[in-house]
C-alpha cells in the first residue's frame, strides 16, 4: 500500500503544475495525528483536490492513510497493528482574499474506516524463573463519521 502512494504523490506532483493554472487545485500533505494517547502518535500522508468555484467559495476533498505498527502501552511487548483510511469533505469560505492568497474556514463530513488489531487483556505469571505473558487480541473494523473544522492559509506562490 505504501508503493501505491508513494506512486499516486509521483502521479500528482507531475500534473500539480497544470492543475494549479485553472480552478483546479491538487496537493499533498502529512498530518501529525494521535491513534491513541499519550502515545502512538503517527504521520499520515495525504492528497488533496479543491475546486473553486467563485472568487470565495472552495470545496476541497481530502484523503488519507495510516499503516501502523507499534507495542501496546502497558508491556511495550505485544505488538499492535492499525490501518486508517480518511477521507474529509469540506466546504469552505475565504474570510480574507488579497491577490491570489486566502484565509479560508470550513466544516464538512469526515469519514474514518479502521482495522485495527489490539490488545484486550494481559495476564501475568511468575513461573520460576520464568515470567509468562498471556494476553487476548481484538480486530475491530467500523466505519466512524464525525465533524470536520478547520482553517486554512492558501498562499500562491507563482501567480
Amino acid at each position: 500500500m505504501k508503493k501505491i502512494f508513494l506512486i499516486i504523490y509521483f502521479l500528482l506532483f507531475v500534473f500539480c503544475l497544470k492543475a494549479q493554472i485553472s480552478q483546479n487545485r491538487i496537493g499533498m500533505g502529512i498530518d501529525y495525528l494521535s491513534l491513541d494517547l499519550p502515545d502512538d502518535m503517527v504521520f499520515s500522508p495525504n492528497i488533496n483536490y479543491q475546486r473553486q468555484f467563485n472568487k470565495r467559495l472552495f470545496i476541497s476533498t481530502k484523503m488519507g492513510y495510516v499503516n501502523y505498527s507499534g507495542k501496546d502501552s502497558f508491556s511495550q511487548s505485544i505488538p499492535e497493528n492499525r490501518k486508517r483510511i480518511m477521507l474529509d469533505i469540506r466546504p469552505s469560505f475565504a474570510v480574507l482574499k488579497y491577490k491570489s492568497n486566502y484565509f479560508k474556514i470550513g466544516a464538512g463530513p469526515s469519514f474514518w474506516y479502521r482495522d485495527d488489531d489490539l490488545v484486550n487483556e494481559i495476564r501475568f505469571s511468575l513461573d520460576s524463573p520464568n515470567q509468562i505473558i498471556e494476553y487476548k487480541k481484538t480486530r475491530t473494523k467500523e466505519v466512524n463519521v464525525g465533524l470536520s473544522l478547520y482553517s486554512e492559509i492558501d498562499i500562491a506562490i507563482i501567480k
